[in-house]
């Protein structure tokens, strides 16, 4: 009997290492700031309603910052309010720069060089943008060719890559999109490959994923009448040609993040699919039934559901919260977790 009782203990310490521990409702949110309630009031008092983008759509740390995103280039807002480069450093939010943008939609870090890719420019020129900031200063890259929108941008083998959609004024008036792949070179950005479209619809490149020998290229193709996806794009480049990826090819990636991690969503059941790519496995990971992943910023992973949200950390750790809000992006500075909210709120996890 004793021995059984030594062999049913230690099987209850085996199952408490491998279950996740549940932190419930000992944590709580605190409002640091409100970033961007200036863009908010003024759209909406313009509009009289708020049927516009309100929320902060990223956040990532960068030199001891935390730098926010946010923008509606579905209405092209950044034409009437200037989008600035705003950022929170600890306690109070600044403004660093203005871009020539409807939104930044996502910041990504190139080693020691932060990006924005340009992703709906307010100029008109069918040139498109990138900006970097490099030794502390923001410099604008009005080099993109082709490019009405430059969706991500990331370093491979020491060159800057960037992808989106586009095409010359001639090819535009004849209906052909293409989905670019683009290279930096000197200051300029030349085309390094493209797919086109149908004959008409849109063609879209949207997400990149450096690995050590290739570099990731996920995107899209609309049918004809641009009401739904023709074709779904999982390619490798590797610096001479475009090549297919070997992927679930159902499902339409829609977000990147550092460490490999590849959302997307399985067109046939149209729910959440999560990946893992190494250079020599790709590994699908389970989400909770009822939960949906909204941000990674690594090592952490934020999931909602309804009024909760359940964050993943290290060890095993998972908390959950009561947030009445809707989250979008997650972001670390100073040690503490950060979440940025659709109603354009930044709270701090206070543990």
């Amino acid at each position: 009997m004793k021995k059984s009782i030594e062999f049913m203990n230690l099987c209850r310490a085996a199952l408490f290492l491998i279950l996740p521990i549940m932190l419930i409702g000992r944590d709580s949110l605190t409002v640091v700031a409100k970033p961007i309630e200036d863009y908010i009031q003024l759209h909406s008092q313009q509009r009289g309603t708020r049927d516009f983008l309100t929320g902060i759509h990223d956040l990532l740390s960068f030199e001891n910052l935390l730098y926010i995103g946010y923008g509606d280039a579905n209405l092209n807002l950044g034409r009437i309010t200037p989008i600035e480069i705003r950022v929170y450093d600890g306690e109070k939010v600044l403004s660093e720069f203005t871009i020539d943008e409807e939104q930044i939609d996502h910041f990504r870090r190139l080693d020691s060089i932060l990006a924005i890719p340009g992703v709906d420019a307010t100029e008109d020129a069918w040139l498109g943008n990138v900006y970097l900031k490099i030794d502390g200063s923001w410099q604008k890259y009005r080099s993109v060719p082709n490019g009405v929108h430059v969706h991500d941008i990331a370093l491979w083998q020491n060159n800057i890559y960037a992808v989106g959609s586009g095409s010359s004024m001639d090819e535009w008036n004849n209906g052909m999109i293409y989905g670019h792949l683009w290279k930096m070179e000197d200051d300029s950005f030349v085309i390094a490959d493209r797919i086109p479209n149908a004959g008409s619809g849109d063609c879209r490149f949207i997400s990149l994923m450096p690995l050590d020998d290739r570099l990731l290229i996920f995107g899209y193709r609309t049918n004809p009448e641009f009401s739904g996806i023709d074709s779904i794009f999982h390619l490798s480049w590797t610096g001479d040609s475009l090549e297919a990826f070997d992927f679930p090819n159902r499902v339409f990636i829609r977000s990147t993040w550092p460490s490999g991690y590849v959302l997307g969503v399985d067109m046939d059941s149209e729910k959440q699919r999560l990946f893992q790519i190494t250079d020599t496995l790709t590994s699908e990971l389970p989400i909770k039934d009822g939960w949906e992943l909204v941000d990674i910023s690594a090592p952490y992973l934020m999931f909602s559901k309804k009024d909760s949200i359940r964050i993943t950390e290290p060890g095993g750790i998972e908390r959950v919260l009561h947030f009445d809000d809707k989250p979008l992006s997650i972001g670390m500075l100073q040690g503490d977790i950060f979440i940025g909210s659709k109603r354009g709120i930044l709270y701090r996890l206070d543990k």
